[in-house]
């Protein structure tokens, strides 16, 4: 049987799971893994690990031993974290500061003063310019902290970016989602940006930024797919 981790490229796997949203439309969710040179792993966000995923996760980790930190880089999914903390509860979590707010385990830090924490080991984080990573508005899903790994030239994001790998289907269509397109997440609500006239640019610069200055060949995006 073939692993649920997806090898995206050196040292970096992807493990997709399903998430639905109205009870009946699968966007899809993920996480990765990040083989650092210490032997150890960076675990970046967390999803449903049925069975199977937890027996893949178990070899690669050496049944968590390996584990060094877990990150969460998106401030509204936090559904996963209290499950995957009960399974591997010896590693550090570090997450948004809604999730230290909202998720009883016991945090490491807050992610947005350790992004440089894992440079030696290639592995790179930015917050979008123009986005806010702690908005006071629920509906507000746009931003999550981007991660680049060199040795894999892959970025991880959240929910930022979006790429529908297959026909997103007939509501999601009607919501601007079309198979083989890369997108912005909007959730169908137009809500993202920061409500100032500088936010557009700050986030036009910060996106030419990261194409400028990230030698990336792979992108895995929590939804819908990989590219």
């Amino acid at each position: 049987m073939a692993s649920p981790l997806i090898s995206i490229g050196t040292n970096f796997w992807n493990l997709r799971a399903s998430f639905y949203i109205l009870h009946m439309i699968d966007i899809g969710t993920h996480m990765s893994f990040v083989k650092l040179s210490s032997g150890r792993f960076l675990v970046i966000d967390t999803c449903e690990v049925t069975p199977a995923a937890k027996a893949a996760i178990d070899a690669l980790t050496e049944n968590g031993n390996l584990i060094d930190a877990v990150i969460g880089t998106h401030p509204f999914h936090t559904m996963y974290f209290k499950p995957f903390h009960k399974m591997y509860p010896n590693a550090r979590y570090f997450g948004c500061p809604r999730h230290l707010r909202n998720i009883d385990i016991p945090w490491a830090g807050n992610l947005l003063d350790h992004l440089n924490d894992w440079q030696a080991d290639g592995v790179h984080m930015r917050v979008p310019d123009g986005t806010d990573i702690d908005p006071a508005d629920q509906d507000n899903h746009f931003s999550s902290v981007f991660v680049f790994h060199e040795g894999s030239k892959t970025i991880h994001i959240y929910v930022t970016v979006i790429y529908h790998e297959k026909d997103p289907g007939f509501i999601l269509r009607c919501c601007g989602a079309h198979v083989g397109k890369m997108g912005f997440w909007t959730g169908g609500f137009k809500k993202g940006l920061k409500k100032t006239k500088e936010a557009p640019g700050e986030f036009k610069n910060f996106m030419q930024g990261v194409i400028n200055d990230w030698d990336f060949d792979n992108i895995v995006t929590a939804h819908l797919g990989n590219k």
